[in-house]
């Protein structure tokens, strides 16, 4: 009877793990859906940092027009860095079903344990005892870590392979017009020291949509308060992790210059509104120069 019900757990352990996985798509899509919204149809970005249904969120100190900015607190996160592996926290089912399995391991160990017991003879001493109820704890514990270690493996292998299409940083070609000209912003990379032209773009931080992060970027690198008006596209390109180089996805979009916040800005870099040739010339990486053309097609002139 142990045997079988050791055997139902498992297969129960193994239809969670499954359950979880379709939850888990589902929630990628919904949020994909909803950050195609509200790049398409949310113009004047009435949803930014909107996310219901989301796990608990903690308030970080941010000066964003000042207005306190939120950071998720929930242990699947969609939107990442270098795509974060995250796992559920420690309470599910999946954890429940473990604990079940190991304490039917722990009673079957605690009963083959126990001697047996003589003709005539059904007392058991607490001495003989105290090796079976050793065993069936050692049998519990080692087997609950193992099937936790399992089902963390499980969702770090499912997550690492679901996050290779999410963008990891986000960013912005800003056009403002002067006159009939219309000038590009590209900014140079921290202290300029290789001469290097870029598009403003940054890490998309844990509990932040692209469009969120793309704003922020832009008002951090260069210090301009911007619109967003229209999704460019995405681009990879690689970046040195110590010795290792790792492919990561950028997000564009186009955005209107709103008003410049110097004094917003955090890192030291050189701002330059450039026409669209020049810029288009003094940008260093193909990828920022296909997003520069992009922008260009789109932006109204």
């Amino acid at each position: 009877a142990l045997v079988v019900l050791v055997v139902v757990g498992i297969l129960t352990l193994m239809r969670l793990l499954i359950r979880n996985t379709h939850t888990d798509e589902c929630k990628r899509d919904l949020d994909h859906i909803r950050q195609v919204f509200k790049d398409c149809f949310d113009g004047d970005g009435l949803l930014l940092g909107y996310y219901p249904v989301r796990g608990v969120r903690q308030e970080t100190k941010s000066k964003r027009h000042g207005v306190t900015r939120t950071k998720e607190k929930s242990i699947l996160s969609v939107r990442t860095m270098l795509p974060e592996t995250r796992v559920r926290s420690f309470g599910g089912l999946t954890h429940l079903m473990a604990a079940l399995n190991s304490l039917l391991l722990a009673i079957a160990v605690f009963l083959l344990f126990l001697p047996v017991p003589s003709a005539g003879k059904f007392e058991i001493h607490s001495a003989e005892i105290l090796p079976a109820s050793v065993a069936a704890i050692l049998v519990f514990m080692a087997g609950f870590l193992l099937q936790w270690l399992y089902v963390v493996r499980r969702e770090v292998i499912r997550n690492d392979g679901s996050t290779l299409s999410i963008p990891t940083h986000a960013g912005g070609v800003v056009y403002k017009n002067e006159g009939e000209e219309t000038l590009y912003l590209i900014i140079s990379t921290k202290d300029n020291q290789q001469n290097t032209w870029v598009l403003p773009k940054g890490h998309i931080e844990s509990g932040e949509g692209n469009d969120e992060a793309a704003l922020r970027e832009v008002e951090e690198e260069a210090g301009v308060v911007a619109q967003l008006m229209w999704p460019l596209g995405e681009v990879s390109f690689l970046v040195m992790s110590g010795e290792a180089e790792i492919r990561t996805r950028a997000k564009f979009y186009l955005m209107g210059w709103l008003f410049d916040m110097p004094e917003e800005r955090s890192e030291n870099r050189v701002l330059q509104w450039l026409p669209f040739e020049q810029a288009l010339k003094q940008l260093t990486f193909p990828e920022a120069k296909r997003m520069l053309l992009l922008a260009h097609a789109k932006s109204p002139r």
